[in-house]
């Protein structure tokens, strides 16, 4: 006998075909897919009828809170990434002043066991000598990549090329990833002194303390050394479409890249409305860039989609408006990530439906060696599933929403499509509009799908 029974629902297999079919569900894996008599008794049975079945979002760019914890933490975070149809999470780990990185990642893991409802991964942050002498150690832990801050971010250190040619070196010859988020340090403070020396405080000085060039020099610069250096290598965040053709070359050297949903909906015009709540790094593009981003995620050269969650509250936003140099860059959006890529992709015709799932779930699974244990439907894999609603319609706004932040910048947005489960490891952890909070979450290290 199943667990679970996923009966007769349109399911999402490798290489995009749909197909109706049930899912049998043993100890958490996927023990069988056939028709409804194929699969037999269940001790519990969801009917699909009608519904498309997804494997479960993997969201691998987070920041959820484990010091300021007003504005969430592993427990809330997950949830509402559950409740976004995504059922895996990587967060980041960062050593300050004498920390050592390796307790830190201990740390790090031993709260998201405790607290989240998710499974879960963990990055690191390299900017220090003595992070890069710990990286056998943390690659022997599960670290999913090694980040490089090429510019400074609300304070949070900041790498010079040198420090990473010789990261890239140690990481080259582990086989490890490298990750980076690209802004040039140096173009960002000298554009902000012209700015703040001109008396700017408004929001529109925040993108323009962060030229596209900025993130132009910065990205060719990681490709130049990534690829000089045989390193694997992933760009967060994209938010320009002017460096696309160097990154479709690259794709080649195994480099991979990733933007956001903030960058596929919003543009620099809508900072005149939104202010502080649209300061984001690296910053929103114009219009035309969100254009070319779209065709770019459309074609596979941008390969996948992450959310960036960064969640200050409203108060702490809205007292920005006079002086945007005191916020703090990002948004919400764990929770918002797949229904908005659903909606605005897929069923508004920018996406297939094959690159809709590529980019929210099975290709962030290849890119850190999750795949197939994540983010497929087929037998002896995880037995994490969005079930979706393609015919459903909302509207968004912060009430309906899961998350600790009080604001979503997608309010009023009409969606449609609607996840209406999501399972974890065969376990129904959103159902129809309500959580089913009981998860037990595992650390899921680098390369598990090749480990197994």
């Amino acid at each position: 006998m199943f667990d679970l029974a996923v009966r007769n629902g349109n399911i999402y297999l490798p290489g995009g075909a749909v197909v109706k079919a049930s899912i049998g569900i043993k100890d958490g894996k996927i023990a069988a897919i056939g028709g409804n008599t194929a699969i037999g008794e269940a001790s519990k049975n969801i009917n699909a009828e009608g519904l498309l079945v997804i494997p479960g979002g993997f969201d691998s760019h987070v920041h959820i809170h484990t010091g300021a914890t007003h504005r969430g933490d592993f427990r809330t975070g997950s949830l509402a990434a559950i409740a976004g149809g995504t059922t895996l999470v990587a967060d980041f780990a960062r050593a300050r002043d004498k920390e050592s990185l390796t307790e830190v990642f201990k740390r790090k893991a031993e709260t998201g066991l405790r607290l989240s409802q998710c499974d879960f991964c963990l990055h690191t942050v390299l900017w220090r000598e003595r992070d890069i002498e710990e990286v056998d150690k943390l690659a022997s832990m599960g670290v999913l990549s090694y980040k490089h801050m090429m510019a400074n971010c609300d304070g949070t250190p900041y790498v010079d090329t040198g420090f990473m040619y010789k990261s890239f070196l140690k990481l080259s010859g582990a086989d490890l990833i490298a990750t980076v988020h690209a802004e040039d340090e140096w173009i960002r403070r000298e554009a902000q002194k012209l700015l703040v020396s001109a008396g700017r405080k408004d929001p529109d000085a925040h993108w323009q303390a962060r030229p596209d060039i900025a993130q132009i020099e910065a990205v060719k610069r990681a490709i130049l050394l990534a690829t000089y250096m045989n390193v694997r290598l992933h760009i967060f965040h994209l938010s320009t479409a002017r460096v696309l053709p160097d990154i479709a070359t690259a794709k080649q050297k195994s480099v991979t890249v990733e933007t956001c949903p903030h960058y596929l909906i919003f543009t620099r015009e809508d900072v005149r409305k939104m202010g502080p709540y649209l300061a984001i790094n690296p910053p929103l593009g114009t219009k035309e860039d969100k254009t070319m981003l779209w065709k770019a995620l459309a074609d596979g050269t941008i390969d996948i989609v992450t959310s960036d969650h960064y969640a200050p509250l409203k108060k702490e936003k809205e007292k920005c408006w006079d002086n945007i140099w005191n916020v703090e860059a990002g948004v919400p959006g764990v929770e918002t990530r797949l229904p908005l890529m659903l909606s605005e992709g897929y069923i508004k015709g920018r996406l297939t439906l094959k690159r809709f799932v590529e980019a929210v779930s099975e290709e962030p699974a290849r890119i850190y060696g999750l795949y197939p244990l994540k983010g497929a439907i087929i037998p002896g894999a995880d037995a994490d599933l969005a079930i979706i609603d393609l015919k459903a319609e909302y509207r968004l706004n912060v009430d309906i929403l899961h998350q600790k932040a009080d604001w979503t910048p997608y309010e009023g947005l009409t969606l449609k499509g609607m996840v209406v489960y999501t399972i974890i490891s065969g376990r129904i952890l959103y159902e129809r509009g309500e959580l089913h909070p009981g998860g037990r979450a595992r650390l899921i290290p680098v390369n598990y799908g090749k480990s197994q």
